[in-house]
């Protein structure tokens, strides 16, 4: 086990000519071509995908807020809020079968299944304690938003301390160690519990710690 940084990058795809859905913004093609990519004869005229709605969707993928977002593309708030929910409400109807949805997070947003590879128990996570970076790419490939801090993922730390506690350790002393109080230790252990549940899709198999619990499949 190593110590890891932890790391914000957020790899992605961008390519639309070989039909992954897409990266960054600057490569979003414009409205003509996404009428012909996202062709719906029930309405031929406008399928409700603009580029903007999906500059809207990248930045959202990428953790943004509807305000950051509304600024970044010098829009109002309530014109990015209706494009968000109407472009993810058009991707619900149907994708063209020619298009991969390669961003999980994503494939999360619209309920298309995704095979979990890598960690899946919380008795592994803690039998190894991977870095932070593999952590966040963990959080990643589960199709979570990403959070702007580090405070939105699990980290190395909290699984170090959940290992602490299964090691026999009291809370005392773990709390003598961070330079916590009880009650802050016992928040940040049930805060730790429910994102590896929400976020990882973690199963809980170590009952001397939490109940068991397995989340529905992706």
């Amino acid at each position: 086990m190593k110590e890891g940084e932890y790391g914000s990058t957020i790899g992605k795809s961008s390519t639309w000519g070989s039909h992954s859905f897409f990266g960054s913004v600057a490569y979003i093609p414009s409205d003509d071509i996404l009428s012909k990519l996202f062709f719906n004869p029930k309405h031929p005229v406008n399928n409700g995908i603009s580029k903007f709605g999906l500059e809207v969707l990248n930045l959202r993928l990428e953790g943004f807020k509807l305000s950051e977002i509304a600024d970044k593309l010098q829009a109002s708030i309530s014109q990015v809020a209706y494009w968000s929910r109407r472009t993810r409400n058009c991707l619900l109807t149907g994708v063209p079968n020619y298009i991969d949805i390669d961003i999980p997070a994503l494939r999360r947003l619209l309920h298309i299944s995704q095979t979990m590879t890598g960690y899946t128990k919380l008795s592994e996570l803690l039998q190894e304690l991977p870095s932070d970076d593999e952590l966040c790419q963990l959080d990643w490939e589960r199709g979570k938003l990403p959070a702007r801090s580090i405070r939105g993922y699990v980290t190395q730390k909290d699984l170090y301390i959940l290992r602490q506690r299964l090691e026999g350790r009291s809370y005392g002393s773990i709390c003598e160690e961070l330079g916590w109080d009880r009650v802050r230790l016992q928040r940040h252990i049930q805060t730790t519990r429910m994102r590896l549940i929400r976020d990882l899709r973690i199963e809980l198999d170590v009952p001397q710690l939490f109940s068991p619990f397995k989340p529905r499949p992706l």
